[in-house]
C-alpha cells in the first residue's frame, strides 16, 4: 500500500497484507485437501477439519480469557461478527428470560453495531446508548447506571476505530454480569494490537485484514454457555461451524489469517509497530485530543491552529 511517493497509514481501516500471510494461502492451494468439505467424514474432509481445528485452538489462544477452540466460527469478517454477536446475543438473552428486552451499546461503537438499532427495535427491543465521558472512555460506572433486570446484552467496542481509545473491558463487563445480562465486544480494533482481558467477556469479535491477514475473514468467539439464537439465513442454512454458524469456511482466507497469528512481527526499532507509532505519536503529543489510552495503530489529533 505504500511506496517512494504515498506513506499509508490507515491501519484502522485495514492493515497492508503481511508476505507470509499470502504464502500461506498459496501453499494452501497445492494441500491435497485443499477445497475439501471440512464436515466430510472422508479423509480429505478430515485433514480439512483439522486444519481448521488448528486455526481455531491458535485464535482462542491468541484471544486468551480461557476461550475454548470450540467457542470460535470463522465469519466473513468484523461486520458479519457484529451482526452476529449483536441479533443473535440480544435474541438468546430474551429467550432465556422473557423480560429481558432491553440492550445497551456505547455511542462510539462501529456503524456494524449502531445500524443494528432499527433491527433491535423491530424485534421488540428498547436500545440505550452509554455515552462516553470527554476523555472518550465509557465508564463502567456509566453502564451500571444504564443496565438492570430488562437489559439482554450490552455491547462496548474494545478500541475505538477512530479515537483509538481504550475501553475498560473488564468493568464494563462486570457492570453487566451484575444486572444479569450478557456481554459482547468488537475487539476488531484490539486483536493483535495489545494485551487483552477477556475473562469477563462472554463474546468477541475479530477480524484478519486489521492485523496483516486477508480481507473477507474474521472470528467471534463466543462461549458455549451463552444463549444465542441464530437470525435470518443462519435458522435454516446448513449449521456446520460451532453448531451456530451457517456454512463452511475458506480454507484459504482462514490459512492466511492463522499464519499473522502463528508469526507476528520481530521486535525491533525498524519493525516494531508499536515503537515507530510510539515516536510519532510523541511527536504530535501537543495535538492529541485526549489521554486516553490507545493501541498503537490509531489516535485523533487536532490540526487546528492553536488560540
Amino acid at each position: 500500500m505504500s511506496d517512494h511517493k504515498t506513506v499509508y497509514l490507515d491501519y484502522a481501516a485495514s492493515a497492508p497484507r503481511r508476505p507470509h500471510s499470502l504464502a500461506a494461502e498459496t501453499a494452501y492451494e497445492g494441500q491435497r485437501w485443499a477445497g475439501a468439505n471440512p464436515n466430510s467424514l472422508h479423509t480429505l474432509g478430515r485433514e480439512a477439519a483439522r486444519a481448521l481445528d488448528g486455526a481455531r485452538a491458535d485464535i482462542a489462544r491468541c484471544l486468551g480469557g480461557r476461550l475454548r477452540p470450540s467457542d470460535v466460527a470463522f465469519t466473513s469478517g468484523g461486520t458479519e461478527s457484529n451482526n452476529l454477536a449483536v441479533l443473535g446475543l440480544a435474541e438468546g438473552g430474551r429467550g432465556r428470560d422473557g423480560r429481558r428486552r432491553s440492550v445497551v451499546i456505547s455511542a462510539i461503537e462501529h456503524d456494524s453495531v449502531l445500524d443494528l438499532v432499527p433491527s433491535l427495535h423491530d424485534r421488540g427491543f428498547d436500545v440505550v446508548i452509554a455515552g462516553p465521558g470527554r476523555d472518550g472512555v465509557v465508564s463502567a460506572a456509566t453502564v451500571a447506571s444504564l443496565v438492570g433486570r430488562e437489559t439482554a446484552l450490552v455491547s462496548v467496542m474494545y478500541a475505538n476505530n477512530e479515537t483509538g481509545v481504550i475501553q475498560p473491558i473488564p468493568e464494563i463487563a462486570q457492570a453487566a454480569h451484575a444486572a444479569g445480562a450478557i456481554f459482547h465486544t468488537d475487539a476488531v480494533q484490539a486483536f493483535g494490537r495489545i494485551p487483552m482481558d477477556l475473562s469477563e467477556v462472554d463474546a468477541a469479535s475479530v477480524a484478519a485484514h486489521k492485523i496483516g491477514g486477508p480481507v473477507g475473514v474474521g472470528a467471534l468467539a463466543m462461549r458455549g454457555r451463552v444463549p444465542f439464537r441464530p437470525q435470518g439465513l443462519w435458522r435454516w442454512a446448513g449449521v456446520r461451524q460451532a453448531s451456530w454458524h451457517a456454512g463452511r469456511p475458506w480454507g484459504a482466507r482462514v490459512r492466511g489469517g492463522r499464519t499473522i497469528l502463528r508469526r507476528p512481527p520481530r521486535p525491533g526499532p525498524r519493525r516494531d509497530l508499536a515503537h515507530r507509532a510510539g515516536a510519532l505519536r510523541r511527536a504530535l503529543r501537543r495535538g492529541e485530543r485526549a489521554s486516553s489510552p490507545r493501541p498503537p495503530h490509531a489516535s485523533t489529533i487536532d490540526a487546528s491552529p492553536a488560540s
